[in-house]
């Protein structure tokens, strides 16, 4: 139980084993803290702002003769110290019951933070000092939470994050740590502080701009609770967003969707989708400049006439109505004949390499190759997705999945 609490009245001089000496008139008292049996140990939890204040324990143990010995247990919650400290004190042990006074800091937070005592009567011999978790130790730090709780982010791109707890800070405020993962995502303060008597403090995220993770997870810290929000990558440029390769029955129904992830309108002259087989050789290109330019969050969608796509999106219809690509095991590649460039890949069913025209031999795989697992079966239907839609870590593994839900010209579903 944690006393509230009272005005301290003057304090004497310290006497023997740390205890204070003869005390004088006393402030009011906060409710008791009930201690725990014979010779008896305890603990009372501190909420406190004041920097003085008394608390009353009671035990049958007491005796106007008996020993108390006190320890400050740091529980962790959003705190630090300066060099004032804590200061801790007994005053007037009589039958019963003994009043501790608490002196704190300038700058100490004392969220959920404890006092142990240990009660010892004459001719005892002084045991250890209790050390947590004992009974009635505090709960967890709650109501604390990190938004938005997922965004996606272009590369280089800044946001801004709030990080908010249910009650206001104490005094000195509420520190909290912030970590990214992984931590070479992007950049963020280590901590953040939240001004005594408010709720909220925000930071600045900024991504690196190199990669690497299809997700990055931002982490804040109060003590032992902890709030997350999720950061997934968004290419830069035009990505190729979903492949379509089999379906049952008669392969008809094949499809490319690309997709603009940036903020503005990309120019598509001079770009191309090259289809590769197994063995790396370029056997069909489809030029991308008929359809002009891609507004920023739109769709471009390659199919063919068995395909139906939403009416406001573009179109390009393949030349060859029956399996134009190819599967089990071949290559996507868009590439910017402009200026020889290979923009973006995927490689599935164990393909890697390919020889572009006026490129040469490159790898179709970004970082990790798709795992076995990952493909596109003929037996059901479904299709290779970036997931999240537009997601560009520059990993395969890590970007790519199947859906069984295949939506050419719409937003990639898990």
């Amino acid at each position: 139980m944690t006393g509230s609490p009272g005005q301290s009245g003057a304090q004497g001089a310290p006497g023997p084993s740390g205890l204070a000496g003869p005390v004088g008139p006393r402030g009011p008292q906060g409710p008791a803290a009930q201690g725990f049996g014979p010779d008896d140990s305890g603990s009372f939890a501190l909420h406190a702002l004041d920097r003085f204040h008394d608390t009353v324990i009671t035990s049958p143990s007491l005796h106007p003769t008996s020993r108390i010995f006190l320890t400050f247990v740091d529980a962790g919650h959003g705190r630090w110290h300066d060099d004032e400290g804590v200061a801790l004190s007994v005053k007037n042990i009589r039958e019963g019951a003994a009043t501790i006074h608490v002196q704190t800091g300038r700058h100490v937070c004392l969220v959920d933070d404890r006092i142990l005592f240990l009660i010892v009567n004459p001719g005892a011999a002084v045991p250890p000092m209790p050390v947590p978790p004992i009974p009635g130790d505090p709960p967890p730090f709650r109501g604390l939470s990190l938004t938005p709780a997922a965004v996606t982010l272009t590369p280089f791109a800044a946001q801004t994050f709030t990080i908010t707890i249910a009650e206001p800070a104490l005094l000195g405020g509420t520190l909290c740590t912030l970590i990214s993962t992984p931590p070479t995502a992007g950049t963020l303060p280590p901590t953040v502080l939240i001004n005594e008597g408010e709720t909220s403090a925000t930071f600045i995220y900024t991504d690196n701009g190199n990669g690497g993770s299809a997700s990055t997870t931002i982490s804040a810290i109060v003590g032992p609770a902890t709030a997350t929000a999720s950061i997934s990558a968004q290419a830069s440029h035009l990505v190729i967003n979903e492949v379509d390769y089999a379906q049952p029955g008669s392969p008809t129904g094949d499809f490319i969707e690309l997709f603009n992830p940036t903020a503005s309108t990309l120019p598509l002259a001079g770009f191309r989708v090259m289809l590769t087989t197994p063995t790396g050789s370029v056997y069909q290109q489809i030029d991308l400049g008929q359809a002009t330019t891609l507004e920023a969050g739109q769709f471009l969608v390659l199919a063919g006439t068995a395909v139906a796509v939403p009416p406001a999106v573009r179109v390009i219809r393949f030349s060859t109505a029956v399996n134009p690509v190819h599967g089990p095991i071949g290559g996507v590649a868009l590439v910017d004949t402009a200026r020889n460039v290979l923009v973006d890949a995927l490689a599935y069913g164990g393909g890697a390499f390919a020889d572009l025209p006026s490129i040469g031999a490159v790898s179709l795989v970004e970082g990790h190759p798709l795992p076995s697992s990952v493909f596109d079966p003929t037996t059901t239907p479904g299709s290779l997705a970036r997931s999240p839609n537009g997601a560009d870590s520059n990993d395969t593994q890590n970007d790519w999945a199947f859906t069984a839900t295949p939506t050419p010209g719409g937003a990639n579903l898990p």
